[in-house]
C-alpha cells in the first residue's frame, strides 16, 4: 500500500479515535452527575436550584482555553515532526505540513483567548 494512503488514513483515524474519546468522556461525566443527583433525592436531602446548578458546572473557561490551546500546539509540532521524518515525496509533504498549522492556529487562539481574559472586564 501506498505511504501517502496510509498516512491519510492515520490521520483521519487519530482525529476520528479523539472525537469518540470526548464524547464517551463526556457521556461519563453526565452520569456521574446523575448518580449524584440520584443519591442525594435518594438520602432525603433538599436540592437547591443552586447545588444542581454547581453540579452541572465544568471547570473554569479559562483553565479549559488554556489547557486545549497548549494541547492543540502540542499537536501541531508533534505532526510537523512525524511530517518532516516521514518522507512521502513532493507535494504529500507539503500539504500535510500545511495542515499541521491548523491545529497550531487554532490552538494559539485559544491560548490569545486565554491570555487575555476571555473578555471578561
Amino acid at each position: 500500500m501506498d505511504p501517502e494512503v496510509i498516512a491519510i488514513g492515520v490521520v483521519f483515524a487519530t482525529i476520528s479515535i479523539v472525537f469518540v474519546a470526548l464524547f464517551i468522556n463526556r457521556t461519563k461525566q453526565e452520569e456521574a452527575r446523575q448518580k449524584t443527583l440520584q443519591r442525594a433525592v435518594e438520602s432525603g436531602q433538599k436540592l437547591t436550584p443552586e447545588l444542581v446548578e454547581t453540579l452541572g458546572k465544568s471547570i473554569d473557561p479559562e483553565v479549559r482555553d488554556y489547557r486545549r490551546g497548549i494541547l492543540l500546539v502540542l499537536f501541531a509540532a508533534a505532526f510537523f515532526i512525524v511530517v518532516t521524518t516521514i518522507d512521502m515525496g513532493g507535494a504529500a509533504n507539503d500539504v500535510f505540513q500545511y495542515l499541521g498549522l491548523f491545529p497550531l492556529f487554532i490552538g494559539a487562539g485559544y491560548l490569545f483567548v486565554w491570555k487575555t481574559g476571555g473578555g471578561k472586564k
